[in-house]
């Protein structure tokens, strides 16, 4: 489980998503134990969610934060 930190947008389209993974970078391979703000292309994060038994969706809960920043 990862938390979405953030995102990057590009005119207007989300490029890519940012988590938080509390078990490292998934980049490495984890070997870098630094999960904080990990940027994953937007078209890698819809091929990794958890499929629903419907193809066009993708099973994922976003809570929104009412933290000030």
């Amino acid at each position: 489980m990862v938390s979405l930190a953030g995102y990057r947008e590009h005119q207007n389209r989300i490029t890519y998503l940012i988590v938080d993974d509390p078990y490292g970078d998934y980049q490495t391979d984890y070997r870098s134990h630094r999960g904080n703000n990990i940027p994953i292309p937007i078209d890698r994060a819809l091929k990794i969610l958890k499929p629903t038994d419907q193809p066009l969706l993708k099973w994922a809960h976003l809570i929104k934060s009412n933290v000030p920043q």
